[in-house]
């Protein structure tokens, strides 16, 4: 019998402390489009990692909370994320095998790439998520 320990055990990210970076856990759809432009990115010589996929109402709801009623700087602006729907995940490019955070070079031909393939990129948002991409249904 599945217990909630055991549970967490084989999915980690239903603690909302944790990421979900696996791509089984997204909308089939939006997986292929994902994949594909991961792909393209590494042709392109680029490093990508997929640093969030899905997410839970609770880690949804446990990211909006950083930078209001918990300590940090904010991170999300939503309670109602397009990863809740699996619509959306989060890429960086990395450098040397760390995430380049600084190098809005690098997450700006991520953006290029992943809209060539179809998905829609947060580096267009008001707010800039240059590591965010999503379905343009969503």
């Amino acid at each position: 019998m599945e217990t909630t320990k055991t549970k967490a055990k084989a999915r980690p990210w239903l603690d909302p402390k944790r990421q979900c970076r696996e791509l089984t856990q997204l909308d089939p759809r939006f997986m292929g489009m994902l994949y594909e432009a991961l792909e393209a990115a590494r042709a392109a010589g680029l490093d990508p990692i997929v640093i969030e996929t899905y997410r839970t109402q609770k880690r949804q709801n446990y990211l909006y909370a950083q930078g209001r009623t918990r300590p940090g700087n904010k991170v999300t602006w939503t309670k109602n994320s397009k990863h809740i729907k699996r619509l959306a995940a989060d890429v960086c490019p990395r450098v040397n095998g760390k995430i380049a955070w600084d190098r809005k070079d690098l997450f700006d031909r991520w953006g290029e790439i992943a809209e060539t393939a179809g998905l829609s990129w947060g580096g267009r948002f008001r707010n800039y998520d240059g590591a965010h991409v999503q379905a343009q249904w969503a």
